[in-house]
């Protein structure tokens, strides 16, 4: 029958899931090539490949079949080639097992019942592990047959082969006899030792695994063979018996080896199996690999440069080759146990490698920071790096006393007698581009210092990060604190302040940078909310051949708020701009609604170059298309008067009623008419119900100021005042509170760069949406909680009133024009209703009466809409645009930007106390007011 197994260079689990189980002689090959295997512990396969063998029958499975999958692979050239499967459930320290007998395989198949899938590591040309010495199928032992009148005990084993080949077995003779191949079958027939019992001769078929299968062999050096070296033996033996056996190196040369790490492989236990995996991030490798006390370590043996090798430790080969082996062997060996005690200290050693010359001067700011040493880089070219310490040395002087003078280091190989000692040399290599420390001399003369110099705002900005990551907001002053904690380092107020600009840079990424990925933002927002509208404009470009453009605009609706808009069926909106603070600073225009429960909804958001006309207009253009409005939509809109809103709207919107808010009125007023008295008969005039009540009103003005009845009546009154308002918005709002609330809680995001701020609002928006739907939740009644506020106290009418009202219940009109600006029936009206109940009228209960929009169901139907979220930058689409898009042009103006808001002239007060800001200063010196005492130009009164 022909084989089933296909090699593959991918990995598919589930393609024959189904064939596994219905047969449980096949399993999956892992097959790790071209690799090498690391040292002990901690082993790993590094830079191999791996292929996946499916389908691999194990009835028919052998090491002839294993060969014929590696030449499937592409291994056509035979070599010498060493197998290892991985025993399920070890790591590779301690569970690689051979796989190059008919003895190997029969280990490997008693896993199959339990485990289908096998990793098989390859060695090609040399072995590393000792799998092959344990393997019973397999010897790389070479032993001399001795005369007659040598003794048993005088029998020694010679020098292992560092390398044997797999599944070779050689025997050596005698000169005299001279040599020639013995098969195993002659084993039995060695000369053993006469004068020793029968009994004391090892059973070979009660230890399959582990068998002396030559008795020539002393028992004990079976004994000392230590399997956790990487086939080498690093001590000598301390057997038992009077065999000697010799290691492949010296054990005072070798400081890695720990006498109580040993394994006797003839009293083996059986132990639960313990994972191990995060063992050694505890360790103390200098501790428990070094024996410090007894041997000094290979660091302390360098003498300053890496060429410094003890040549003892080194094996006796003559060829280059090996002997390069060798030495790159010692200088890792020499790393690992440096690296795992200085990784900490952030310290150099002699032998240290790096794979670029800013991980170099990286660690050398760090190492002076840490020990606070004023390190200073002498020599910086492309094939050495040098450098030296240049702090102040404290000077004994007979005259003056004690005194500090700066060193100036070394340039040379000698050393200045007045400067300090420490040294660091290192040089990249001729044949590979890595840099290795030569020298270092880690010796100090010098005084600590708080003022290194390499703790800039630059460097501190990479652990800002980890600070701010947490916590965005953090003061300077902490900041500032914790930094000097840190770094033992002085640290000033405005290097705190420029490192967490930094930090703040890398976490949100560059201002400038984040206009180019406007386009991708945009493709993003309308793949995750299907029917967004996102309409970004750029400045037009005199040279068509250009490949950047600059922003101008971008408007942004998604489509939940859209719909929920129009569910709520209140034809109202709130238009209100805000500026930006960031160093390319625009405005920010909003259209906030207001949703059944009378709170804010806001609908869309755009960023212009400014409050102009034509802003004005493509936002109201835009926000039109997507409400589906057209010119003669009676619509109804609340502003504050900005730069060209007005004229806007009369453009886009001719039949729309605009209403002016009521406070920027006032503001304007108090410009020329201050008091208290104009601020109450301006909300009077406002607040009026009726023309006869607002023309009550207005007169009652004129009796206290002409002219600020002159002036107020310029003003239209269908724009500011209830009596002229229509009531199709159910609305008598005459505030634009809802924008600025809404601008309120995006003063945090105004400041941040265009994308960071555009995610803030959408951020917002759905938290917003899950807020109220959680309040939804709790409402219990068939009105909206603030209809039904409203409502109560609407209900208490007691008594006759002195005015008269004429309401027509079937309108649904009350001649106070209360329900028909709001929709909710006023005190005329539930006394209407009262009355009919009262004479047997079926009017049900009174919410009916209340317009739909303060509904239960309407509210609920306008939040059940939700914004989807959206990836993160990384997994956003890629515009097809060739174009990049750069900042708009901006001119910065001489100062400090201004983050805060102008104040109104009436604001006297910051929360506790009476500001002087607006009083008339009287002079102490003349007596007249207008200016003080150091400004007078008078003469003093007599």
């Amino acid at each position: 029958m022909g084989t089933l197994w296909e090699v593959r260079s991918y990995d598919d689990r589930e393609e024959f899931k189904d064939v596994y189980d219905a047969y449980p002689a096949l399993v999956k090959l892992q097959i790790h090539h071209g690799g090498r295997f690391t040292k002990f512990p901690g082993r790993q396969y590094v830079k191999g490949k791996t292929h996946y063998v499916e389908l691999v029958d194990t009835d028919t499975f052998s090491v002839h079949e294993l060969e014929d999958m590696m030449h499937e692979v592409g291994y056509k050239t035979p070599r010498p080639t060493y197998y290892h499967f991985l025993v399920p459930g070890k790591d590779l320290d301690c569970g690689l097992h051979a796989l190059g007998s008919d003895q190997d395989i029969r280990e490997f198949l008693k896993f199959v019942p339990k485990c289908k899938v096998f990793d098989i590591y390859i060695e090609h040309w040399v072995s590393k592990l000792n799998t092959y010495d344990l393997s019973p199928g397999v010897s790389n032992v070479v032993i001399e047959q001795l005369p007659d009148e040598v003794q048993p005990e005088l029998v020694t084993k010679k020098k292992v082969s560092k390398r044997p080949k797999p599944l070779l077995l050689e025997w050596s003779v005698d000169d005299d006899v001279g040599k020639q191949p013995l098969d195993v079958d002659d084993v039995g027939k060695q000369p053993l030792d006469t004068d020793k019992p029968v009994s004391s001769v090892d059973d070979v078929g009660k230890q399959p695994m582990y068998t002396n299968e030559f008795p020539g062999i002393d028992k004990s050096m079976l004994d000392n063979f230590n399997p956790f070296e990487d086939g080498e033996a690093d001590g000598e033996a301390d057997g038992e018996g009077d065999g000697n056996v010799d290691g492949e190196g010296d054990a005072g040369s070798d400081g890695g080896s720990d006498s109580d790490f040993e394994v006797e492989l003839h009293n083996t236990v059986d132990e639960v199996d313990v994972d191990m995996a995060t063992f050694f991030e505890n360790t103390d490798y200098e501790a428990e690999w070094f024996d410090k006390s007894n041997k000094p370590t290979e660091a302390g043996n360098v003498d300053g440069d890496v060429d410094a090798v003890d040549m003892d430790n080194i094996d006796s080969n003559t060829d280059d080759e090996d002997l390069e082996a060798e030495r790159k062997a010692l200088l890792r060996k020499l790393r690992k146990s440096k690296a795992a005690v200085d990784e900490d200290n952030l310290s150099f050693y002699v032998g240290q490698v790096f794979g670029s010359k800013e991980g170099i001067k990286r660690l050398i700011d760090l190492h002076g920071i840490k020990t606070r040493r004023q390190l200073h880089v002498i020599r910086n070219d492309t094939t050495r790096i040098r450098a030296v310490c240049r702090g102040s040395i404290l000077e004994m002087n007979k005259e003056h006393g004690m005194g500090s003078s700066t060193s100036v280091g070394s340039k040379g190989k000698g050393s200045d007698s007045g400067s300090c000692r420490w040294l660091l040399h290192v040089s990249k290599g001729k044949h590979d581009a890595t840099w290795m420390v030569k020298t270092f001399e880690d010796t100090h003369k010098c005084l600590q210092s708080m003022k290194v110099r390499a703790c800039t705002a630059s460097f501190l900005s990479k652990a800002v990060v980890e600070i701010i990551t947490h916590n965005l907001e953090i003061p300077i002053n902490a900041l500032q604190i914790e930094l000097q904690k840190k770094y033992g380092q002085k640290m000033s107020h405005m290097k705190a302040f420029r490192a967490k600009t930094m930090a703040l840079d890398q976490i949100r990424g560059s201002y400038a940078e984040q206009y180019n990925h406007l386009r991708d933002y945009a493709l993003e927002l309308q793949r995750t909310n299907p029917g967004t509208t996102v309409k970004l404009d750029v400045e037009v470009s005199t040279d068509l051949s250009s490949d950047s453009r600059k922003f101008k605009r971008l408007y942004i609706c998604f489509e939940a708020l859209k719909k929920g808009f129009k569910a709520g069926k209140r034809d109202f909106l709130g238009l209100d701009g805000a500026f930006m603070k960031g160093p390319y600073p625009g405005q920010i225009l909003t259209a906030v609604g207001i949703d059944s429960n009378n709170g804010t909804y806001p609908l869309a958001w755009a960023i212009v170059e400014a409050e102009t006309i034509n802003a004005w207009t493509w936002f109201l253009e835009l926000l039109g298309d997507d409400l589906d409005l057209t010119t003669r939509s009676n619509f109804t809109f609340i502003s504050d008067r900005q730069k060209g809103i007005i004229h806007a709207i009369a453009k886009v919107f001719p039949s729309a009623e605009h209403r002016f808010c009521i406070r920027h009125i006032q503001e304007n007023m108090k410009l020329t008419w201050r008091g208290k008295e104009f601020q109450v008969q301006l909300w009077k005039c406002a607040t009026a119900a009726t023309v006869p009540e607002f023309q009550e009103a207005m007169n009652e003005l004129k009796s206290m100021s002409v002219q600020c009845h002159d002036w107020l009546k310029q003003i239209p009154p269908h724009h500011w005042s209830r009596a002229h308002f229509t009531g199709r918005s159910h609305t008598d709002c005459l505030l634009n509170n809802f924008c600025e609330v809404f601008n309120k809680q995006l003063t945090e995001g105004r400041d941040k760069p265009i994308l960071t701020a555009l995610e803030y609002i959408r951020q917002y928006v759905m938290k917003r949406i899950g807020n109220v739907n959680k309040a939804i939740q709790k409402a219990d009644g068939p009105l909206t909680p603030s209809a039904t506020k409203n409502g109560d106290s609407s209900y208490q009418v007691n008594g006759p009133w002195r005015d008269k009202a004429k309401v027509d219940i079937n309108q649904k009109y009350c001649s106070c024009r209360g329900w028909e600006l709001i929709g909710i029936p006023c005190k005329h009206d539930v006394a209407v209703i009262w009355n009919m109940a009262s004479n047997g009228a079926d009017v049900g209960i009174p919410e009916v009466w209340v317009d739909e929009v303060y509904w239960l169901d309407t509210w609920k139907k306008m939040y059940s809409f939700c914004l989807e979220p959206i990836n993160g930058p990384k997994m956003w689409p890629k515009s097809a645009c060739p174009t990049k898009i750069l900042p708009p042009t901006h001119h910065k103006p001489v100062g400090r930007p201004k983050k805060k808001r102008v104040k109104s002239v009436t604001e006297i007060t910051d929360g506790k106390r009476l500001k002087r800001f607006g009083k008339t200063v009287r002079c102490v010196k003349c007596g007249q007011q207008g200016h003080n005492k150091r400004t007078c130009k008078g003469q003093a009164p007599n």
